[in-house]
């Protein structure tokens, strides 16, 4: 981590990583549940100071909105990829829907 000139080989980023997919699967739904499952990870871990996540909850809220939109997205994408692998999507009329839209 930059801010505590702490330097951490990428079998240990690799790591912190791992865990934290992991244990963040339930906390997308709960606003600022990442921020706690980062908390509790990191002080599990014990690689990184928890005096550094002060600096990240100013912005954790900014951060959970584009997180919000980002798994938005997400969902609508995965959901047109699998209705059109399923063929049940009226392709004529998702066109003229998405031509709307955008134009």
């Amino acid at each position: 981590m930059q801010v505590f000139n702490i330097d951490m080989s990428l079998t240990q980023q690799l790591t912190v990583i791992g865990i934290l997919m992991i244990t963040s699967k339930g906390a997308t739904g709960v606003t600022g549940g990442g921020f706690i499952v980062l908390t509790s990870t990191l002080t599990i871990l014990k690689v990184i100071p928890l005096e550094g996540l002060a600096l990240l909850i100013g912005v954790d809220r900014f951060m959970s909105e584009g997180r919000a939109l980002t798994n938005i997205i997400g969902n609508a994408v995965a959901t047109v990829v699998i209705a059109k692998s399923e063929k049940a999507v009226d392709m004529d009329v998702y066109k003229r829907v998405v031509e709307k839209s955008v134009g």
